[in-house]
């Protein structure tokens, strides 16, 4: 059997032995050629007449069945694998019969150049046997037109073993590759089981030959999935030992895994019991524990009738559409933007082509409408499942709101809103923004799972509702109608507390509610200290609405205005023209507001960006090419923002804060942007150019950065994170990041001191701002601005107003020789205690 095998690109023909990858040049996997493209875009196209045994789910390889007899692997370069998709787009599917010169993958080459170590395509026949011959080209140049190898088949005779003995299957074993079984993976598997006869894998139904390393990829086994492996033969046993040790020790690879300790698992609340827990919206309340009870979703697999499942699935999909913009409307009524455009968001994925002419393929391949539409979200969120990064893993929760929606409305089921009784504290693995829909007089919500940063979480806060997340798996124990106590300021749930304990806390929050209430009645006076400290109390924004709403309650400006929200969700960057009319309605909501601070965007870690350059595949995102780190390989988008930002007016009240700055030379860098861009807009005016205080060396080398920075603004969230090396995401460690740690104040100081050596403000915007119990170490540290969530500015002003500056002082110098944050909170508390809530 003779086979001609052409060239799929376009470029430089590449010797195997010269791929950067010792898989590929040591013929690891199988012999070939690899070809350099010539064009920054093109199409991979097929070297012959095959059937697709299988598309990868991130479109960086295929795999071929040609003449029904060699298996042909197009890998699209190195390391592709780790950019989820990111450059790739498939053009065809498994099981389609392409012919030669038929577009396989459209890739942009241009693009995965700039997160790949190399962009060959290599074309290799992975099931040679011992009496096959290849005969590779001699050319050096190639096209779509010209061969690239022929490949002359020998006879094939099965061995006798093969077929002998008992078949035996393994118990499940989890595959722990953190972008499952690719190729490199495949590779092992595959030469662990060329030592035995008869050795194959399997994941669900389907059952792969486990010498195949097309075969295996075609299994689709990604992270967490469960596979079996099933031997025959005398040395059957020894082989499922042998393959099973390697899955489990990660193929290869490193093994992806959840660092940090277990939370203790709560099931007896018979007594008190205290959970901490991240504040994903402050507060306090006091009521009774609601478990939230989702629907059984209970659906056949298969369909009766394709056409009827086919109509069901569409007039879900309208009804469906209906429910989110009713829910868009009713927020855009309560001029809650930030939850509107979540809602809108959802229909996007709702309307996504590809998840829905997916799950439309499926119904008439014969799969139900429920089955067809949850296989065709899978396939699309299942990128997320493989991300580390906890806070944006929350992102699923997106994909997974709208399945369950379609899903309720296809099933018939009823989605009603449910009217819980007054005091009801909402208890739930994870909060999803249609929970906030569906369950109605809420008084607080306990959360599971979850981070502060979840769509949920900002939909709560702009709500004004007291919620906490990452509480633990101890919260679905809870017993329905159990009392508790929600200290979402304080970062703790009390549940089941002693009657006199409750009576107390419910009096304390009739006390809380009355001393906001007169607060708010004196929120336009200035925050003076007793001894005429003048602190400025901001606030921390995301948009018109909530500008106007700081605005109402006495903010003296805005110290944080958060840009990457206008960069999230579209497929390319904003002009500067959508930049200035966004920021424009910021300034024009707080006409006599104060001077706005602009944070320039601030992406990476925990809010990555699909089109943003440089941040797809890092194995330590949070400790990445976040903010500025990531501007020099996205210089366009961030001069944009910049031409946006220097047209507002008046531009006397534009500042513009850098986030994740590390060291001096990042700075000037900025600045150097900024001037340019002056210069080309022919500004002449003055604009402030300040740093965001996050990473522990800019703290440490403060004198020197605050002689060319215009202000300092601490973000102690990040800047907690990085130094008591915490992920703040992490739901197993929110009991232990307290902004009160002695090592985090002695940060502040030493940024505030280098302040005030060169005459800059320093502010704090972060969370800690917010936090009552706070404040009196933050002005005693030398911060003198404070920019908060909105509803706490009339607290933390009224705060400050009995506050002694002197007194603080002598406090923060006490803390910064303690060595725990539960003995600067016993501190303050003993100072400060008659001006704070107990």
């Amino acid at each position: 059997m003779e086979v001609k095998l052409f060239s799929t690109v376009s470029g430089t023909v590449v010797p195997i032995e010269s791929v950067a990858d010792p898989a590929f040049a040591e013929k690891m996997m199988g012999d070939g050629l690899a070809v350099r493209p010539a064009l920054t875009r093109q199409a991979v196209v097929s070297p012959a007449e095959a059937v697709v045994s299988n598309v990868s789910r991130t479109g960086h390889a295929v795999v071929l069945s040609v003449a029904g007899r060699f298996e042909v692997l197009i890998h699209i370069g190195i390391d592709t694998v780790n950019l989820q998709g990111d450059g790739f787009t498939a053009k065809v599917k498994n099981g389609d019969r392409v012919t030669v010169g038929q577009d396989l993958i459209e890739v942009d080459f241009g693009q995965v150049s700039h997160k790949a170590p190399s962009v060959d395509v290599i074309t290799i026949i992975t099931n040679l046997e011992p009496g096959d011959s290849l005969t590779k080209t001699a050319r050096t140049q190639v096209t779509p037109k010209d061969e690239l190898f022929t490949v002359i088949g020998g006879d094939i005779s099965l061995s006798a073993a093969d077929c002998e003995g008992e078949e035996i299957s393994s118990a499940p074993v989890t595959v722990l590759n953190a972008v499952g079984i690719h190729a490199r993976p495949a590779l092992v598997i595959s030469q662990i089981a060329a030592k035995y006869p008869y050795v194959r894998l399997k994941k669900g139904p389907k059952e792969v030959n486990a010498k195949s390393i097309a075969a295996l990829m075609g299994l689709n086994a990604g992270y967490n999935d469960q596979v079996v492996i099933v031997a025959r033969g005398p040395k059957a046993q020894e082989a499922i030992d042998e393959i099973t040790a390697a899955i489990k020790s990660g193929l290869g690879e490193a093994v992806k895994t959840t660092a940090g300790p277990k939370k203790e698992v709560v099931t007896d609340f018979s007594h008190t019991v205290e959970l901490k827990a991240v504040v994903a919206s402050p507060g306090f309340v006091a009521g009774k524990i609601h478990q939230a009870k989702a629907a059984a979703l209970d659906f056949k697999e298969k369909a009766d009738d394709a056409a009827e499942e086919l109509v069901i699935f569409n007039d879900s999909l309208l009804l469906s559409e209906i429910r989110l913009k009713r829910n868009i409307a009713e927020a855009e009524e309560k001029k809650q933007k930030a939850r509107a455009e979540i809602f809108q968001a959802h229909v996007g994925i709702l309307k996504d082509e590809e998840i829905v002419e997916t799950a439309r393929r499926l119904i008439a391949e014969g799969l139900s409408a429920a089955a067809a539409w949850r296989a065709a979200v899978d396939e699309n969120a299942k990128p997320l499942e493989n991300i580390d990064n906890p806070v944006l893993k929350e992102r699923l929760l997106d994909f997974r709101d709208v399945e369950r929606l379609m899903l309720l409305y296809i099933l018939g089921l009823d989605d009603e809103a449910v009217d819980l009784p007054d005091g009801a504290i909402l208890a739930t693995r994870e909060l999803a923004p249609s929970d906030l829909t569906r369950y109605r007089n809420v008084a607080g919500y306990l959360v599971a799972e979850g981070s502060a940063t979840s769509h949920a979480s900002i939909m709560v806060r702009n709500m004004g509702i007291p919620a906490l997340a990452a509480a633990g798996e101890s919260v679905l124990h809870i017993p329905e109608g159990l009392n508790i106590i929600l200290d979402a300021g304080g970062g703790r749930a009390i549940i089941n507390p002693a009657p006199e304990r409750l009576e107390q806390m419910k009096l304390k929050q009739r006390q809380l509610e009355e001393i906001h209430r007169r607060n708010v009645e004196k929120t336009k006076e200035p925050a003076v200290t007793v001894d005429g400290l003048a602190i400025a109390v901001k606030g921390n924004i995301s948009n018109a609405e909530e500008a106007r709403r700081a605005d109402e309650l006495g903010a003296e400006g805005v110290g944080l205005f958060r840009t990457e929200f206008m960069f999230m969700g579209g497929t390319t960057p904003p002009e500067a023209e959508t930049h200035r009319l966004l920021y424009q309605e910021i300034l024009d909501a707080m006409p006599g507001g104060g001077p706005i601070t602009f944070r320039l965007l601030d992406v990476g870690g925990d809010k990555p960006i699909s089109y943003m350059e440089g941040l797809a595949g890092e194995e330590n995102p949070i400790m990445g090419l976040r903010g500025v780190r990531n501007y020099p390989v996205n210089l366009e988008i961030i001069r944009e923002q910049i031409r946006g930002l220097l047209r507002l007016t008046p531009l006397s009240r534009v500042k513009i804060m850098i986030p994740m700055v590390g060291e001096l030379s990042e700075y000037l860098w900025v600045k150097s942007l900024l001037e340019e861009e002056k210069a080309n807009l022919g500004v002449s005016e003055n604009v402030e150019l300040g740093v965001m205080v996050e990473v522990p060396s800019l703290a440490l080398t403060a004198a020197s950065i605050g002689r060319e920075s215009a202000f300092f603004s601490i973000g102690t969230n990040d800047l907690s994170q990085y130094t008591l090396a915490m992920d703040r995401g992490n739901a197993n460690l929110a009991a232990k990041l307290n902004n009160l740690h002695p090592a985090i104040l002695k940060l502040i100081r030493m940024t505030a001191e280098g302040g005030q050596a060169s005459g800059i403000v320093t502010a704090v915007c972060g969370a800690m701002a917010s936090e009552l119990i706070s404040v009196p170490m933050l002005v005693g540290l030398g911060v003198t601005e404070l920019s908060t969530a909105m509803n706490s500015i009339p607290d933390v002003k009224a705060l400050i107003r009995v506050l002694d500056a002197g007194k603080c002082r002598e406090a923060a110098a006490k803390a910064m020789n303690m060595t725990s944050a539960e003995e600067v909170e016993a501190l303050v508390r003993r100072e400060f205690g008659e001006h704070l809530p107990s």
